[in-house]
């Protein structure tokens, strides 16, 4: 099942705990539906997710540091979170289209994580203890703006 559009209109639609996963691939372009990225958001995402099921979202992006603001969200919904930056692309895998990346699992038990619970390239994401989650009527762009150089 793939969304084209609008996920959460979409996903409001389906039916509670349908699905075993749900990828979120939205964060990459300079233009991040941050709708898509709230605690709200993961409350739906969660609704329609069945028991055991996990949320997995491709993180990467080359303007924002979007891995506290889901950590954030992951401790105020009390989930199971765990994050893994794959940068060790080889030349044949870059030959094929592979790029680097970095992915977030949540889950709502420990136990939905499976073995990545005690897999090393995946860790607790990093988000400091009084980052206010996004929810649909605050985010803040500037605190996970990755800054370089000057403005």
């Amino acid at each position: 099942f793939v969304v084209l559009g609008d996920a959460r209109l979409t996903l409001h639609r389906a039916p509670d705990a349908a699905f075993d996963l749900i990828i979120l691939d939205a964060y990459s372009s300079d233009a991040t539906p941050m709708h898509l990225i709230t605690l709200d958001a993961v409350r739906l995402y969660l609704a329609k997710l069945a028991p055991g099921g996990a949320l997995l979202f491709n993180i990467s992006n080359r303007h924002l540091a979007l891995e506290p603001v889901l950590g954030a969200i992951a401790r105020a919904a009390g989930l199971a979170a765990r994050t893994r930056e794959d940068n060790r692309i080889s030349d044949a895998e870059r030959v094929t289209g592979k790029v680097e990346s970095q992915w977030l699992l949540m889950a709502r038990r420990e136990e939905d994580l499976g073995a990545l619970r005690s897999d090393p390239l995946w860790r607790a994401p990093a988000a400091p203890a009084d980052l206010r989650p996004w929810t649909d009527d605050f985010a803040s762009l500037l605190a996970a703006f990755r800054w370089r150089g000057r403005l």
